[in-house]
């Protein structure tokens, strides 16, 4: 018995009792082909990246199963034919790691000021030097990886 993923969307317009049936048949169906739901995250209402069936938005629910091979074709078939179901993906999840419950949309990050790191410190002064002198771009970048290979380099005493 293999472990697989089962990620679907379901339509936004769907009720909380609706959406529970189908997780009922889904977890009826894994249990009457001899495997088991171990996992269950129920990501909620989620705008979708694109409209797909003219929706723009869905619910998502992601499954952890363990489930005999021969029963993921039967059960992509009964996903398929559900008018309720957007999209669904079941992926094998050998070797990988069980994914985190999804975090609340985050807020609108607020403009952060520039800081220079020491890293960056001696390129800037560089690009002032070039400005300075008139080079090219092209010229400061020779000097200053020229730099930073005698900087590399043991010194010899």
């Amino acid at each position: 018995m293999a472990e697989y993923e089962l990620t679907y969307v379901i339509q936004p317009d769907v009720d909380d009792e609706k959406l529970a049936d189908i997780q009922d048949r889904i977890a009826e169906f894994v249990s009457g082909a001899g495997g088991q739901v171990t996992r269950t995250l129920d990501w909620g209402r989620r705008r979708l990246a694109y409209p797909i069936k003219r929706q723009t938005a869905g619910v998502y629910v992601t499954h952890r199963l363990e489930l005999p091979a021969e029963a993921v074709d039967e059960l992509q078939r009964s996903l398929r034919f559900n008018e309720d179901v957007l999209r669904y993906l079941v992926l094998t999840t050998d070797d990988v790691p069980a994914p985190p419950p999804p975090a609340a949309p985050a807020p609108e990050p607020e403009p952060a000021e520039t800081e220079t790191t020491p890293e960056a410190q001696p390129e800037a002064e560089a690009e002032e030097e070039v400005e300075a002198e008139g080079q090219t771009e092209a010229d400061a970048g020779d000097e200053v990886e020229a730099e930073a290979e005698a900087a590399d380099e043991p010194t010899q005493e």
